[in-house]
């Protein structure tokens, strides 16, 4: 993912200045790239980390897929020297700026939290929110999908879900007692 978008930055400016009506060549600094690339396989840590703890009972094959592709680009990130350039510098400076944490508490002694995230693999833009109430918002560009579920524990292994979903054809309502198995 990281990858991708700096390619991306790089395409983009280099197709903004060749647009132009004059071409500035600028000099530029040789890429050294590390010696070693890779690391050792450990089976363990990319069962845990790359395959979702949970499979939805109405989730479809293309969404486990990109969920699968997402956490093995992040896996892989996170173990690659390649993190070390300055390329992969860059690309880490632009993915922090794709999340943003608040933690808030007011006068009660309520925490109250937000989260933004930007899922670019997975085309998902999620909010969360935690404080009075459990309650996230997610955004799925590739299926143009609207998800809003607020969520409140009845006990330390049940929930009761309010969720609202919609769909430019379809807008879907429920209320569901969810178990931790």
């Amino acid at each position: 993912m990281r990858i991708f978008l700096v390619l991306l930055t790089i395409f983009l400016n280099f197709l903004s200045s060749y647009s132009s009506a004059e071409s500035y060549v600028r000099p530029v600094k040789k890429l050294s790239l590390p010696d070693k690339v890779g690391s050792v396989f450990d089976i363990q840590q990319y069962a845990t980390k790359v395959l979702p703890p949970v499979l939805q009972k109405n989730e479809t094959s293309d969404s486990l897929v990109t969920k699968i592709a997402d956490n093995s680009i992040a896996l892989y990130w996170e173990k690659s020297p390649l993190r070390q350039t300055a390329v992969g510098q860059v690309a880490d400076a632009a993915e922090k700026k794709m999340k943003l944490e608040v933690d808030i508490k007011d006068q009660l002694n309520t925490d109250h939290k937000f989260s933004f995230k930007i899922l670019a693999m997975q085309t998902l833009a999620k909010i969360e929110y935690s404080g009075w109430v459990k309650a996230a918002l997610n955004y799925d560009l590739r299926g143009s999908k609207t998800e809003a579920e607020i969520i409140e524990s009845i006990s330390d292994r049940q929930d009761i879900v309010l969720s609202q979903s919609k769909t430019s054809d379809d807008v879907h309502s429920k209320i569901s007692l969810r178990w931790l198995w």
